[in-house]
């Protein structure tokens, strides 16, 4: 796609004489594979990304995220700009206009800044307290789906599907936890104390409903550890990916990097295969622990120079674990 056809998209939407070209998976030509799987496809050319869905006998999925994006501008709360939606074959297309050239996801931006940066993290839970004070219901909101700007400090909302004003049945309780546990996710750098005060503030509950919820989230990880160990041995690309040498990988791009310094402990099959599993149940967990940065057949490459600091242990003892934590099996 020429830069003159981007340009026409973001003056009037319509775009039209642009996609004359596409396959029959709704893919523009000369653009960038980002994310594939048998429903969905993602490319990127330039400052836009094209989101490829295979539609649905009753719905288009691609066409409500669209409706939910033009919401958001609406209720004027930060999230990535739609810049057009359209149809071509059994797929559907939505457009949107990249956030910032530096944006990265909250996983990320927490992962870098391991809860150290002040701004960031005054910045995030305003934002958090922002959408969860904005009378909305987002079903899938976490971390993952939040993009963070350094050079802009600023956050914004992607992959909105099923955002919409919240009702009154998404005001019952359950809903509303549904959407704060996002909160948690912060457990993994913020001592039990910070958390529990920030979690407070923002809900307006008292700290046994915070350790409850940190309960119902341990709860949730067991319940889903069966599938979650089939899936990461089976190297599930959500989890872990291999490498050619047969190496596997943990996900995060930024431990693949850093894994050339990490420690290689070298260890039997069965214990290297323990110590992997361990790493992705205490992430699962969001607990801090010493992180697998790849697995051998017979070895693993560690995090170095880790430390448990003061004030994260009751965050274990909610788990149900111990301090070390002991390995999982």
């Amino acid at each position: 796609m020429s830069s003159d056809c981007r340009e026409h998209i973001r003056q009037d939407g319509s775009g039209q004489s642009c996609f004359s070209t596409e396959n029959a998976d709704g893919k523009p030509e000369n653009v960038t594979l980002i994310k594939s799987n048998p429903v969905r496809r993602v490319w990127r050319d330039g400052n836009l990304f094209f989101k490829s869905e295979k539609r649905k006998p009753l719905y288009s999925k691609a066409k409500r995220e669209y409706n939910s994006l033009l919401l958001l501008q609406k209720l004027n709360i930060p999230a990535v700009r739609p810049v057009k939606f359209y149809s071509s074959g059994e797929f559907d297309v939505l457009v949107t206009e990249n956030f910032a050239a530096d944006a990265i996801d909250c996983n990320s931006a927490w992962e870098k800044s391991a809860g150290k940066d002040p701004v960031f993290v005054s910045g995030y839970f305003d934002f958090v307290r922002k959408i969860l004070e904005a009378n909305i219901w987002h079903p899938d909101f976490h971390n993952g789906n939040i993009l963070y700007s350094p050079e802009k400090n600023a956050f914004a909302l992607v992959d909105v599907y099923g955002v919409k004003k919240q009702s009154l049945f998404h005001r019952l309780p359950v809903f509303r936890r549904r959407m704060t546990r996002i909160i948690l996710e912060a457990r993994e750098f913020i001592p039990y104390a910070g958390l529990k005060s920030i979690y407070t503030g923002i809900t307006r509950s008292g700290g046994e409903a915070f350790d409850a919820a940190l309960k119902r989230e341990s709860a949730a990880v067991l319940r889903e550890w069966p599938r979650r160990r089939k899936q990461i041995l089976n190297c599930y690309s959500k989890f872990a990916e291999k490498s050619p040498n047969g190496t596997f990988f943990s996900l995060n791009s930024a431990r693949k990097r850093y894994a050339a310094a990490g420690k290689k402990r070298n260890t039997t099959p069965e214990e290297a295969e323990k110590l992997w599993l361990e790493h992705f149940f205490l992430q699962l967990n969001r607990l801090p622990h010493v992180k697998i940065l790849a697995k051998g057949s017979d070895f693993v490459i560690e995090e170095e120079d880790f430390v448990l600091l003061p004030g994260f242990e009751p965050y274990f003892a909610l788990a149900g674990l111990a301090v070390p934590p002991a390995r999982c099996s």
